[in-house]
């Protein structure tokens, strides 16, 4: 069976000035944004979602590589749920919620799975957008989903199958997410010089305000995507000058917010370490090397070379040790994925269009840092 997400979120909330350069483009429209802390121990990005009236407010997990919502309920006595147990959704309480389907399971390899009910129901995100309706599994078993700091995830993935790809649907239409500094902070985390207390910005609609220069547009690709080639874009290197050099074949950069690491295939990730003289550690799933080793990384995407400052992916431990945050993609991801978490996200503007078919990147408005530059 499958899930849609069934919503249709204005644009009239946060009202910003609109250049007349974008008035007639449709991806620069008056957005609506929720913020939300993005600076956590866990790497992933969650937002607090209010479901069903009365509303109940869950912390869920932004998921742009699924399209299905899911949120653990009541009826959930697994070790997540008994770990999540005040932010767990009562059905029974909503009155807006309808039930569509019971006894129902999604499969996340790795063993991960999860049993529930199917429902639609309003969610409104971060207290900000309108609340719409979504489809949702409440679920009453939760396998090896690991115990983090969410009680549900929300899919952004649209789908590219069928007929759903011509929906009016906006999260399949136009999706944005934008990361930059913002004075709510929760939790710190020192890289190296940079800090890195953020707040994070999801956007439904471009505010120019929020980057600098020019917005680029990398292509999605056409094949070797998997399922589908959201948030995806063609990577054919990745280097640090005067350390290591990796050239990719037929390989796709894959943008994800559920993970914090950059994760390379693994024989790209151990002539990785091996370049930089590093020890990968299997059981903590951690990578130490020398700081002299760690330099600006460099990601050549199509015709444009994007630069990431070493402060925001080594993390100095004692002496002259760093603990990089690069580690192995898991054996469920496809071989020629590189995938970009948010380590690498929170330190750009980036933006999905479909009307476009295109991610777009810029540097943050206040980044002095990072680089975008032609190959």
């Amino acid at each position: 069976m499958k899930f849609l997400l069934t919503t249709l979120l204005s644009m009239a909330i946060t009202m910003v000035t609109i250049e007349a350069t974008y008035i007639d483009d449709p991806d620069f429209q008056v957005p609506e944004i929720v913020a939300f802390d993005c600076d956590n121990d866990f790497g992933n990005w969650v937002l607090d979602v209010d479901i069903g009236y009365p509303a109940q407010t869950v912390p869920m997990r932004i998921d742009l590589t699924r399209r299905e919502s899911w949120v653990a309920t009541t009826q959930c006595r697994k070790e997540f749920c008994r770990a999540q147990k005040p932010f767990l959704y009562d059905t029974s309480v909503s009155t807006t919620g309808v039930k569509l389907a019971e006894r129902v399971k999604l499969s996340f390899g790795n063993r991960q799975r999860i049993k529930g009910d199917l429902y639609r129901d309003e969610f409104s995100l971060g207290g900000n957008v309108t609340s719409e309706t979504i489809e949702y599994l409440a679920a009453y078993d939760v396998c090896k989903i690991p115990i983090q700091n969410f009680a549900g995830s929300i899919g952004f993935n649209p789908d590219f199958t069928g007929s759903e790809q011509n929906s009016t649907n906006t999260l399949q239409k136009r999706y944005t997410k934008v990361s930059g500094n913002g004075m709510a902070k929760r939790g710190r985390t020192s890289y190296g010089k940079r800090d890195n207390d953020k707040q994070c910005l999801l956007t439904f609609g471009i505010d120019p305000s929020l980057f600098k220069g020019d917005l680029l547009w990398l292509p999605i690709p056409t094949s070797d995507f998997g399922s589908t080639p959201y948030w995806k874009t063609p990577l054919s290197c990745l280097k640090i000058d005067g350390v290591t050099d990796l050239k990719f074949k037929k390989a796709v950069a894959e943008f994800v917010t559920t993970e914090r690491n950059i994760k390379l295939p693994r024989k790209y990730f151990d002539r990785f370490v091996e370049d930089v003289e590093g020890v990968y550690d299997e059981y903590t799933d951690t990578l130490q090397l020398e700081c002299c080793k760690a330099k600006d990384l460099t990601f050549s995407f199509s015709g444009y070379d994007v630069t990431l400052p070493s402060g925001a992916w080594a993390i100095p431990q004692s002496g002259k040790t760093c603990t990089a945050l690069i580690s192995p993609t898991e054996s469920r991801v496809p071989r020629n994925h590189i995938q970009l978490g948010t380590v690498v996200l929170q330190n750009y503007f980036t933006y999905y269009s479909t009307f476009r078919n295109s991610i777009g990147l810029a540097l943050l408005t206040d980044d002095t840092e990072s680089k975008i530059v032609p190959e």
